[in-house]
């Protein structure tokens, strides 16, 4: 209930769509990807950085630091290739349509 009321705020709706300052969305969709990973949802979470990176490209900065800490944190480690796969189907359906 609470998310509801955050993205239909006046002042949301009027910072994002108005004012042009669209960096709530992808960072909100980071911040699902950060969620994603401490519940082991690895298909939401590669999918959201996916979106979250094409709905700005500045969110790319992000994937190194995924990466690295999938590869250093052995029991994470094994969740690795389904966020993989997960963001490369991602990457495929919202990037695509751009090239």
């Amino acid at each position: 209930m609470l998310l509801l009321v955050y993205w239909f705020s006046p002042i949301t709706l009027v910072a994002t769509y108005w004012l042009g300052y669209n960096d709530l969305v992808p960072v909100a969709l980071l911040t699902l990807t950060l969620y994603s990973i401490r519940h082991q949802k690895n298909w939401t979470a590669g999918l959201a950085l996916a979106a979250a990176i094409s709905a700005k490209l500045s969110m790319a900065a992000a994937l190194p630091f995924f990466l690295i800490y999938f590869q250093h944190n052995r029991p994470h480690r094994k969740f690795l290739p389904d966020f993989a796969k997960a963001f490369a189907v991602g990457a495929v359906l919202f990037l695509l349509p751009f090239v």
